[in-house]
């Protein structure tokens, strides 16, 4: 069949997704991955868990005010903090075994995938406490106080559960059983959102707050072995040739992971180079970007199952897939950066009122690295589905040194904006790096940049409907209106993406 027509989508999609597979059907992969339902599955599982990760910033707009106000700029510093040093510590836990676990788990048997599962798990949990463990060693070699310390100490518990769910998932994901992992991510924020709520009517500490992620993941993780049970067994295991499998993952994987800690490395440089209330600054606007950031792994990530089989059966698919994935990565990601500089001022004034202004300014700088980052997550994921690990591997290590560089440097000069504008010079290089490696000797992967000029007229017109004397909000919500107008006049919105959403939606 040609690539049009089994790319992420087929034409025929919309006449057959009304059905629901078995999960006994879904373990055999050959069902889903490879029927031209997959695409339409991706697209409409993608448009499911993004309605779904909107629905729990929505529930976090309810706690976030209240967080901020509750514990003040220092305080709110040091959770965010312990928040990002837990965060690194989840990277390193994962250490690319759920990229290779949902590789591997989707040309297997039924058989071969309970028993990759089983081994994922026990190599993750033993991986997380020691990722942990690190997490409590660093946070008191830095000299942090003992609050910060028992709060880093806490993180790793709920990281070894964290890292439990995540796992026991993987088949859902290979299922593209979308709308449960939706379902479950959802659960945690509202959990997540309630527990803040009750804290901060009680007026509690800043340990509270540390410990309130430990009862969510349990919660969480129990949920997750009930909708799993299904896809075999769940007692982890230890045999030796799928951990020699998954440990022949790990120093590339890990390597080629580190991008993901720029903007980790960045809070914790702060902590360290700059003032307890700089760091809250930076804090602030490092909360309002990591709403967004997830939104560039559910782009990409949802279609990994499919990009991996494709890559190697089927590379005409894995051409068309892709041009689709950059074309919607760079709608959204362009985007995503004029949401954030045009609207600054007000998302900084709600979630962290006056005392927070000082933000306004590294949020800007910050908005116009995400659209960066959309590139720089699907070109991660590109090149780990090709299998250009040594590339993957060079490219991060130069980014996360660049990154580590430019934040001692800029810092001590410029404080939170001086993180922020090191954080924007390592993504967009890091972008381009990863392009240039992925692109430069795969002809048939080079997308057209049609859908680039399309979107920069877009944004232009955003961008002027926000610097008419209009008061903020209204500026960035008609700007953002007009942005997407402009996109349909210049169909910049790609096909399958719409037959898949609005499409389906009409022929229902």
């Amino acid at each position: 069949m040609s690539s049009g027509s089994q790319g992420l989508n087929s034409p025929d999609d919309t006449h057959s997704t009304s059905g629901q597979e078995s999960p006994n059907s879904e373990r055999g992969q050959d069902d889903i991955l490879d029927s031209p339902r997959a695409g339409t599955r991706v697209i409409q599982g993608t448009v499911v868990r993004s309605a779904g990760y909107f629905a729990g910033v929505g529930l976090a707009l309810i706690s976030a005010p209240l967080l901020t106000r509750h514990l003040g700029v220092d305080d709110y510093g040091s959770f965010v903090v312990v928040g990002s040093l837990v965060a690194i510590a989840v990277i390193f836990a994962d250490a690319g075994m759920t990229a290779a676990g949902i590789r591997e788990y989707s040309v297997r048997d039924a058989a071969g995938q309970a028993r990759l599962l089983q081994n994922i798990v026990a190599a993750r949990l033993a991986a997380s406490v020691l990722a942990g463990a690190g997490a409590v060693v660093f946070a008191f070699a830095a000299g942090y106080d003992q609050l910060l310390v028992a709060g880093a100490a806490l993180g790793a518990v709920g990281l070894v559960l964290t890292i439990a769910q995540r796992t026991y998932a993987i088949p859902l994901w290979v299922a593209l059983r979308l709308e449960l992992t939706t379902a479950l991510d959802l659960l945690r924020q509202a959990l997540t959102v309630a527990g803040i709520v009750v804290l901060v009517v009680a007026g509690a500490g800043l340990l509270a707050f540390f410990i309130l992620p430990i009862p969510v993941a349990i919660a969480v993780l129990v949920a997750t072995l009930v909708v799993v049970r299904d896809y075999g067994g769940i007692r982890p295991s230890v045999e030796r040739e799928e951990w020699l499998l998954l440990l022949g993952e790990v120093p590339a994987a890990v390597a080629s992971m580190l991008g993901a800690l720029f903007y980790r490395v960045a809070i914790i440089m702060m902590s360290l180079l700059g003032t307890s209330k700089e760091t809250g600054y930076y804090g602030l606007s490092l909360g309002v970007v990591d709403v967004f950031i997830p939104v560039a792994t559910l782009i990409a990530g949802s279609a990994f199952p499919i990009l991996a089989r494709a890559a190697d059966t089927d590379r005409q698919r894995l051409g068309f897939a892709f041009r689709q994935l950059f074309d919607v990565a760079v709608i959204i990601g362009i985007g995503t950066a004029f949401i954030l500089v045009a609207g600054a001022g007000p998302i900084v004034l709600f979630l962290g009122g006056p005392d927070f202004e000082p933000t306004v300014p590294v949020l800007r700088i910050q908005g116009l690295a995400v659209a960066a980052t959309f590139l720089v997550t699907l070109f991660g994921y590109m090149l780990w589905v090709v299998r250009a690990r040594r590339q993957l591997v060079i490219g991060n290590l130069f980014g996360l040194a660049a990154a580590v560089g430019l934040t001692a440097a800029l810092i001590p000069r410029w404080e939170a904006q001086g993180a922020a504008l090191a954080m924007l010079v390592a993504e967009s290089s890091l972008a381009a790096w990863l392009g240039v490696a992925l692109l430069g000797n795969r002809p048939d992967l080079r997308p057209q940049l049609r859908t680039v000029a399309k979107a920069s007229v877009a944004v232009i017109v955003a961008a002027c409907i926000a610097l008419a004397p209009f008061p903020p909000l209204v500026g960035v919500t008609v700007g953002t209106a007009a942005y997407l107008v402009v996109l349909l006049v210049l169909r910049a919105i790609p096909i399958d993406i719409w037959r898949a959403t609005v499409g389906a939606w009409r022929a229902r």
